[in-house]
């Protein structure tokens, strides 16, 4: 839902083509999420971009469920995961909290993007004060 919320903010910026963007940041989002491929084959800083979403999390938790011995699509070798951690992937436990502390700040972030957007689209006269659209 932050996420939704941050694209929110975009498209009360930007008044054309806005309908775009959602298809734009769902395709980014099966490449730096972990969804179609490990994020190991990622070039480190889009990997680590990975990292920060907490969707990547929230598929990791999702696959942990439903195929507890399956491989993982967070670290392995030559991942930032791996050295940084120095394991192989996260374990079940690592997993939720990390899901529950990117959601957090993902949350704060997107709150405080669209609480400026909105206030810059006001001042800016981007939105109708009648219908508020």
């Amino acid at each position: 839902m932050a996420i939704g919320v941050v694209l929110a903010a975009i498209c009360l910026q930007t008044r054309q083509e806005s309908w775009s963007y959602p298809e734009a940041v769902a395709g980014a989002m099966f490449l730096v999420t972990g969804v179609v491929f490990p994020l190991a084959v990622l070039p480190d800083p889009v990997e680590v971009l990975g990292l920060i979403n907490p969707i990547t999390w929230w598929v990791e938790g999702v696959r942990r469920a439903l195929v507890p011995t399956g491989p993982s699509s967070i670290g392995g070798e030559g991942s930032v995961w791996t050295a940084v951690t120095g394991t192989s992937a996260p374990d079940g436990a690592v997993v939720i909290a990390a899901l529950l502390l990117t959601g957090v700040l993902v949350t704060l972030a997107a709150t405080a993007t669209f609480r400026s957007s909105e206030r810059r689209a006001r001042e800016q006269g981007l939105l109708d004060r009648t219908t508020g659209s």
